[in-house]
């Protein structure tokens, strides 16, 4: 059964399913000022693009179109790139990458720029890989960057260039924003955001604003019910009296709640998650040592803690498969393996484990997945001691409430 699983994982990460990502209705601006509608391909790009894939209709094929085209394009509530040729410090905030120049370093490079919020005043965003820069323009003034910069002072302490705070102020000003609202104001989307649309309203220009996901929408709980098959066998071969002891497959229920965070990128295929959960194994069988009739049981309860990452496959704006890899450590509640013809009783002890699931998700609420988890030696702690090996698959359903 792992093999067969790892082998349709394998198929699934290799398999180009061309509805993941769809084509959206969209547009673009050539050279000669021409507003062209299209189909775009959306991929929500992790790095500001310098080229996009689109189609005029369904049935049309495909081209890909480079900055040196185009002007500016867009797709229809959800994003907004135009073309800018603007200087550009590329400083990294990274620690290891930071120097003693505490003014930024400009190049002159034409660029995407993605358009957060449109007003009056306007906000713009560049990321590639580490670098991430905002940028800003007033009515018909030019774009220019708001500078953030972290360096290294003689003493190689870390310093802040905030430089943006004072632009904000000399530039955008308004009776309803003062310095002290301002000083408040830290370098990310949410802040500058919230600013740029204060300085918006009080100028009563409308604002538009184009990446209207919330963080929240990117955090989801899920509770997670199921039906676990277990089984365990107990081998000891480290002396005269070698035996098997089989335990009995059990189906019981088990019980998990899943946190996860949605990686905003890439149309959302990637996220991190959490599902801690209880699981409980019991059993009690005799087995034969040297001819002699013995009993064995076990008492295993523990919470699992799968963290791991999940991968996305749209099918339509409804239904999607999902893929999930897992590395699972544990915390046991005093379990034990009891042997009756001694006096030892042996103490669970987990290492952690592996688990790799497929399922469906439909309409982001309802779900359902096969996870096989690798062998866990139960008692992992023990030198000379019989290897217990744990096995377990589930079959999980799910529900996202939040």
């Amino acid at each position: 059964m792992k093999n067969k699983l790892l082998i349709i994982f394998a198929i699934f990460l290799s398999f180009n399913c061309y509805s993941q990502i769809i084509f959206e209705k969209g547009y673009y601006i050539n050279n000669l000022d021409e507003k062209i509608e299209c189909l775009i391909k959306n991929v929500q790009w992790y790095n500001n693009p310098n080229k996009f894939t689109h189609k005029l209709t369904d049935d049309a094929n495909e081209k890909e179109t480079t900055i040196n085209e185009v002007k500016e394009f867009g797709i229809y509530n959800a994003s907004k790139y135009i073309r800018s040729t603007v200087n550009i410090d590329r400083s990294s905030e990274g620690i290891t990458n930071l120097t003693t120049q505490k003014d930024p370093i400009f190049t002159n490079e034409t660029l995407f720029l993605n358009v957060i919020l449109e007003g009056k005043a306007t906000l713009f965003f560049f990321k590639e890989d580490i670098v991430e820069k905002y940028f800003y323009k007033k009515e018909n003034s030019t774009i220019e960057q708001l500078i953030n910069k972290n360096y290294l002072t003689p003493n190689n302490y870390i310093a802040k260039n905030e430089k943006y705070l004072i632009q904000l102020w000399n530039d955008l000003k308004c009776p309803d924003l003062t310095m002290k609202m301002i000083e408040k104001i830290k370098y990310t989307s949410d802040d500058l955001t919230n600013f740029f649309t204060k300085y918006n309203q009080c100028n009563n220009s409308q604002t538009t604003i184009f990446d209207k996901k919330k963080s929240w929408d990117l955090f989801k709980l899920t509770v997670r019910p199921g039906i676990n098959s277990s089984s365990l066998s107990i081998i000891n071969i480290n002396n005269a009296n070698s035996y098997t002891i089989d335990f009995k497959n059990q189906i019981s229920v088990r019980l998990g709640i899943e946190a996860e965070i949605v990686l905003p990128f890439n149309k959302n295929k990637w996220s991190i998650v959490l599902e801690p959960t209880y699981i409980y194994y019991n059993s009690k069988v005799n087995y034969v040592v040297n001819g002699n009739s013995r009993e064995a049981s076990v008492d295993y309860k523990a919470i699992e803690f799968p963290l791991g990452i999940r991968h996305y496959f749209f099918l339509n704006n409804d239904s999607k498969i999902l893929i999930n890899g897992f590395l699972v450590p544990e915390f046991n509640f005093s379990s034990t393996i009891k042997f009756s013809d001694n006096s030892d009783v042996l103490d669970i002890d987990v290492s952690s484990a592996f688990a790799l699931g497929i399922g469906y998700k439909f309409k982001n609420k309802y779900s359902i997945e096969y996870r096989y988890t690798t062998n866990k030696n139960l008692l992992s702690r023990y030198d000379g001691k019989p290897e217990a090996k744990f096995m377990n698959s589930s079959l999980i359903f799910g529900y996202t409430f939040f």
